[in-house]
């Protein structure tokens, strides 16, 4: 009896142990794979566009900015400078106006506007009145004009029909106008005033 009840014993314990074995098998699960990691492609960098200067529509004027006859010279400057406005370039502004100067900066300014809206200026000549200034004259000069402009339509470039705006009309008044002499020899515009209040910096007879 003692075998036997040694061998049952023996045997239960052998049946708990493969019992125990096969339900912790068949228990046992894998831990959940992870997410795969999301990519996102970096946003692509936006392109700058720049409008280029467009082709000029006429040919410009001939400079006769030398010497001290000032009404050929006030007109010679102011024809170029309208043809630039109806021809937009800025790397041109400096044939009729010093680098760094008010004028330079404005019609630098307007320029540049006209090529960004993809227009141009249908120009009138201003017309100078009376002229005086000092004699001799040297490399800094400054000139007492009389002078007026009618007002200038602003003109789309894809349909010279269409008006965008206009420059607002120069009455007649007194005017002090400064022009440098570079080292060509050339006059070119610095200061356009009103005077004698001076209530606009540079006013734009180009």
């Amino acid at each position: 009896m003692p075998r036997l009840a040694s061998g049952l014993l023996l045997a239960a314990t052998a049946l708990a142990s493969l019992s125990g074995c096969a339900i912790t098998t068949a228990t046992t699960t894998g831990a959940a794979a992870p997410p795969a990691p999301v990519v996102t492609a970096p946003p692509l960098p936006l392109k700058a566009i720049t409008a280029g200067v467009p082709k000029p529509r006429t040919a410009p004027p001939t400079l006769a900015t030398t010497g001290t006859a000032w009404p050929k010279v006030l007109t010679s400057l102011s024809a170029y400078g309208q043809w630039l406005l109806a021809n937009p370039n800025p790397a041109l502004v400096g044939n009729v106006a010093t680098p760094g100067c008010p004028v330079a900066q404005l019609l630098a300014q307007q320029v540049q506007s006209l090529i960004t809206e993809n227009a141009y200026v249908v120009p009138t000549p201003p017309v100078f009145h009376v002229v005086t200034a000092p004699t001799p004259a040297y490399g800094h000069e400054v000139l007492m004009v009389t002078a007026a402009r009618p007002a200038e339509p602003v003109v789309s470039r894809a349909n010279s029909k269409v008006t965008i705006g206009s420059y607002d009309a120069v009455p007649s008044a007194l005017f002090e106008v400064t022009l440098d002499k570079g080292a060509d020899g050339k006059w070119r515009y610095c200061t356009i005033e009103n005077q004698p209040e001076e209530t606009v910096a540079a006013v734009p007879l180009i």
